[in-house]
């Protein structure tokens, strides 16, 4: 993991830091005085539940959890009842926390009130699984996997927040420190954003919520949520901490969001249809039904490996692998991934060329659609793709 010095401000700063993400695995880690930031893919990392062991600091743990993958990058969270300031020990967060589709226990008996805001993700992939909304994530319809709740709105619909929403938030100065979750819904960016807290004085190119709005809309931010600020803010990626909280609060922390990069396979009701053909032995139709196959980001771009063809509506699978001059596992390989959102990944390996677009959806990991082309010594072999997705951890 490299932290990169890049301006997080400008029209134009996701569509650029989009095709920063092909270089680590669909992540891009950068600063900008005393900002620190993660963006990633939301089509490959899940919004996690980091929770920290009562024994031990918060970034203590969270190194720990962020040096190997899956959790790549672990920030403080909402909110909290208490501090710990001799050792780390037990507190209770403020507002619900929702992992794996339940509401976690451990929260204090301060609720999200209606002017609250929520994180969110739904079960599926991508910008149509992230949810961001007002009061308690536990009645949101359909059910919510993971949420962080009691957040207070920056940004909303792409529009700045009241006065009245950022309540106490208003009178704070630049000096306070501010941890942001939010998304840039065109360019399908998820974004955690950190800014140092100042003791004394405010560090060199740290804003006001007021400026910082500014910024953020300029930036075409769709949705900005703050979490809990001042020493508490912290910010751990690939096993290194970027930002520090204040010692006790090391202690105290006790919950924050995750980034989680998963990989998607191919569930059993995947096919390829045959189109078109040029090869003899392959002019009849032909479905093959159950093919399997991984697709998952790489350092650079993006790995599919397709393991079997399934089985095929006319023929034995062998004749139809050997017909296709093909052997398993088949790595192809795409060194511009991860895409622009209603981009292919264009994926090559062997005698095979693969254009495949990844659709996202709310509650399901998606669909892998396009063409395949095998290239034979008599000739050229079209199929369609018709793979539906579900999680690879």
């Amino acid at each position: 993991m490299a932290v990169t010095a890049l301006a997080f401000s400008g029209p134009t700063f996701f569509r650029d830091v989009r095709a920063r993400l092909q270089a680590d695995r669909g992540m891009f880690v950068g600063s900008d005085g005393a900002y620190r930031y993660v963006c990633v893919d939301p089509g490959f990392y899940r919004l996690g539940v980091f929770l920290r062991p009562t024994s031990s600091t918060f970034t203590a743990s969270a190194k720990t959890a962020t040096a190997g993958t899956p959790v790549r990058a672990v920030a403080n969270g909402q909110v909290f009842d208490d501090y710990q300031f001799g050792s780390p020990g037990p507190v209770a967060w403020l507002g619900e926390v929702i992992s794996g589709g339940a509401v976690l226990p451990g929260g204090g008996a301060a609720g999200s009130a209606p002017m609250h805001r929520y994180v969110a993700q739904w079960p599926g992939i991508s910008v149509p699984a992230l949810a961001f909304g007002t009061g308690s994530p536990s009645t949101v319809v359909p059910p919510l996997r993971s949420a962080f709740g009691r957040l207070v709105p920056l940004v909303e619909a792409g529009a700045r927040a009241t006065a009245a929403q950022l309540g106490s938030w208003m009178t704070k100065g630049a000096r306070t420190g501010k941890t942001v979750y939010g998304l840039c819904a065109a360019e399908a960016v998820l974004f955690v954003l950190v800014q140092e807290h100042g003791t004394f004085l405010a560090p060199t190119g740290a804003e006001t919520v007021t400026d910082l709005m500014t910024r953020l809309v300029g930036m075409g931010v769709d949705q900005a949520m703050l979490a809990d600020g001042s020493d508490s803010v912290a910010l751990l990626v690939d096993g290194t901490t970027l930002v520090t909280p204040a010692g006790y609060k090391d202690n105290s922390i006790p919950v924050g969001p995750s980034l989680e990069l998963h990989g998607l396979r191919l569930t059993a009701t995947s096919r390829l249809v045959l189109t078109g053909s040029t090869d003899p032995q392959f002019a009849g139709s032909l479905q093959l039904a159950g093919v399997r196959a991984s697709l998952r980001l790489t350092a650079p771009g993006a790995a599919l490996v397709l393991e079997d063809l399934g089985t095929p509506s006319s023929g034995s699978a062998a004749q139809v692998r050997n017909g296709l001059g093909l052997t398993f596992p088949m790595p192809l390989t795409a060194t511009d991934a991860p895409p622009r959102p209603s981009e292919p990944f264009l994926l090559v390996g062997g005698n095979v060329q693969a254009r495949l677009l990844l659709r996202p959806e709310q509650t399901t990991d998606g669909r892998l659609t396009g063409s395949m082309q095998v290239a034979t010594p008599r000739g050229q072999v079209d199929f369609e793709v018709l793979w539906d997705l579900e999680d690879l951890p």
